[in-house]
């Protein structure tokens, strides 16, 4: 059998530009503007999160938890948030995907945080509020002399 020494009729040969064109900038683009998109959609549903509305849809939240203004019950649902957007990912790239519902884990997620963020801040508030008033021995009354008070 004679052996092919031109490359213009072998189908393992690139023919067009296209086919041995370095596709990573096409790939860049698109991230970037998937990326631009998805900062779009959370910035827009992020004035539309109703928070007990959508905490209502999980299961292991209690009503108490999600009314609660305390760090710890912001931390439980923090974490049932981290779950759900974990199993979110999993199911990425599977016919039960929900884009929407990924968008909106991620809006919530972030909305959550910041309260999170605003609760602790609350409480190291009134915690160093309560620490500097124990010192001054106002909170309890008391003007800190004991002399007039009668022996037992």
């Amino acid at each position: 059998m004679p052996r092919r020494t031109s490359s213009a009729h072998d189908p393992f040969q690139a023919r067009d530009s296209f086919q041995t064109c370095d596709h990573s900038e096409a790939r860049d683009r698109l991230r970037a503007a998937a990326r631009k998109s998805l900062q779009i959609a959370l910035r827009e549903k992020a004035g539309a999160y109703r928070r007990e509305d959508f905490l209502r849809s999980f299961h292991r939240l209690s009503r108490d938890a999600i009314a609660a203004e305390t760090p710890e019950a912001e931390a439980a649902v923090l974490k049932e948030l981290e779950r759900a957007l974990r199993a979110e990912r999993a199911r990425a790239g599977h016919w039960t995907y929900d884009l929407s519902r990924h968008i909106a884990l991620l809006v919530a997620h972030r909305a959550e945080q910041a309260r999170a963020l605003r609760l602790t801040r609350q409480a190291s508030s009134k915690a160093s509020g309560k620490a500097s008033r124990k010192g001054t021995g106002k909170e309890t009354g008391e003007g800190g002399d004991n002399s007039a008070r009668p022996a037992m």
